[in-house]
């Protein structure tokens, strides 16, 4: 037998159990992982070893016992390995209307086996809990009735089919929104800008907001603006970061 049933996308050590009988007259184990690209790492003499596979999926495992009669036997048995889901979500929206559903949609993959069980757990950031959805299809779109301008906690746990799990947890943080009228808008970030944020997709951000300090413009002391500051020397570097501004509804305005 193996443990566990679900190794990371990336590979994971697996455990195997000799469940042979008649141990007691085995002079000999031999084992061949089916795994041929882990050169010398394929076979094992040990009763009990473990292999590290690179990635989840069908693998043709041979157990062969010799007794000290010289006698032999084997066992071949194809084992799967299921992924654990790579488990994420967004929301559609996270600007708060009193009285609306603030709307999330899955994003998890399992790529060797179906998503099957899908648990969305809502809390307070201090732990206490609002209320759960279960679902069981990745295409439904979870509504929860959030009552107040706040950061709340939100889990997603999803299961597969085979039984492997994953759990991710964010922070979303309702905006208050900002109503413009024909007078326009302006913001020149000089003053106030609390209400704004970088956020970052892959954990790199370099936006900065103050006054510019390169080339190709005329600066203005004590003019301030979002603007990005890239490491030097660094070709490979790659990031997916953006502003984001408060909410504001347009819906007063002309072209």
């Amino acid at each position: 037998s193996t443990s566990p049933a679900c190794i990371p996308s990336g590979g994971g050590l697996v455990q195997l159990t000799n469940l042979t009988s008649g141990k007691y007259a085995v002079e000999s184990w031999n084992w061949n992982f089916g795994d041929p690209s882990s050169g010398a790492n394929n076979t094992s003499t040990e009763e009990n070893p473990e292999h590290f596979y690179s990635r989840p999926g069908s693998w043709d495992i041979t157990l062969t016992a010799t007794t000290f009669d010289g006698c032999g036997a084997s066992q071949n048995q194809t084992i799967v390995f299921s992924d654990e889901p790579d488990v994420d979500f967004t929301w559609i929206s996270d600007c708060f209307v009193r009285g609306e559903l603030t709307s999330f949609v899955d994003l998890s993959v399992s790529l060797y086996a179906s998503i099957e069980s899908l648990q969305w757990t809502f809390r307070t950031t201090s732990g206490g809990v609002l209320g759960q959805i279960e679902s069981t299809s990745q295409e439904d779109t979870i509504h929860f009735p959030f009552t107040s301008l706040n950061d709340y906690s939100v889990t997603l746990e999803v299961e597969n089919e085979v039984g492997c799990g994953g759990s991710k947890t964010k922070i979303i943080s309702l905006r208050p929104i900002y109503t413009l009228t024909t007078d326009g808008y302006l913001e020149d970030f000089n003053d106030n800008h609390d209400e704004w944020e970088v956020n970052s997709e892959n954990g790199l951000e370099s936006w900065e907001i103050g006054e510019p300090d390169f080339n190709g413009f005329e600066p203005v002391t004590g003019d301030n603006a979002w603007y990005t500051q890239l490491p030097e020397n660094s070709p490979a570097y790659n990031e997916d970061s953006w502003v984001k501004s408060p909410c504001f509804d347009l819906s007063a305005l002309s072209k």
